[in-house]
């Protein structure tokens, strides 16, 4: 393999590193439509190029979120008691998302990926937040069952994506009254969890199909390089994401969406 897809790839590992620390999306969101491109270009990679950008999306997410969870946590910004109610629904969600993905063909993956992305881009920005740290419905039992049904979500479609589920958790959280910051260190705690059971459902259902480089679908060049990268950038989106005002991480997050959501329409 030509060194420069190295270069490549850890100049993509860098900068999902600060996007998982600015935005608690585990990187996925850009990884995903990168990588696939990339991999279209391989003559054996080409024939499963979505299912190689997932499942390597999602071993390197493994040490994206650790890293900006540890920074995050430095910051108290992650809500444990959330996470924990998450925690619930993920466990499942983690382990049915990638039986899915492996029924669709790459194409399909790409349409379902940049759908979701626009979705989700379209309800943040028509929807008016509550106030931020507002506790008032957060006592209710349908408020704990809202965070599992949002964990279980988040990690079907994360794990079946291999974007983490960030996507799917910012806003949820933000749309339940919580903080843009309190949401985005959250979402990066959820990652871990997701990104572990994803990637190891991932290897389970592949680990017989033989490509060159990868073990399963997890192309091992990529995920060095790209873990080195994020690793050493993650503390930097962190420090970024506590500076700015919640409102720009709201619109960053809405950009990032849209950007890539057509990408993967197109």
């Amino acid at each position: 393999m030509h060194w420069g897809f190295y270069l490549i790839y850890f100049g993509l590992g860098s900068a999902i590193g600060c996007f998982s620390g600015l935005l608690g999306v585990g990187g996925g969101l850009i990884v995903v439509p990168i990588l696939n491109w990339i991999f279209k270009s391989l003559p054996y990679a080409s024939p499963y190029h979505m299912h190689l950008a997932i499942a390597t999306s999602l071993a390197v997410m493994i040490f994206t979120s650790m890293s900006a969870t540890y920074f995050q946590a430095r910051r108290k910004a992650v809500l444990w008691k959330v996470f924990a109610l998450m925690a619930i629904g993920m466990i499942i969600g983690a382990i049915i998302g990638p039986i899915i993905s492996d029924r669709f063909s790459s194409r399909a993956l790409e349409i379902i990926f940049g759908s979701l992305e626009l979705l989700i881009a379209l309800f943040l920005f028509f929807y008016k937040s509550k106030k931020p740290g507002d506790t008032s419905t957060k006592t209710w039992p349908s408020h704990a069952f809202l965070l599992i049904l949002t964990g279980f979500i988040a990690s079907f479609i994360g794990s079946m994506l291999g974007i983490g589920g960030g996507v799917v958790i910012v806003p949820a959280l933000v749309f339940l009254g919580y903080t843009t910051q309190n949401a985005v260190g959250t979402s990066a705690a959820a990652l871990i969890l997701t990104a572990v059971i994803g990637t190891a459902s991932q290897l389970l259902f592949s680990y017989r199909i033989e490509i060159p480089y990868s073990i399963g679908f997890i192309y091992i060049p990529a995920t060095i390089c790209l873990a080195i990268g994020s690793l050493i950038f993650a503390p930097l989106g962190v420090k970024f994401a506590h500076k700015l005002p919640d409102g720009y991480l709201k619109k960053i997050f809405i950009f990032v969406l849209m950007t890539f959501g057509i990408i993967m329409l197109t």
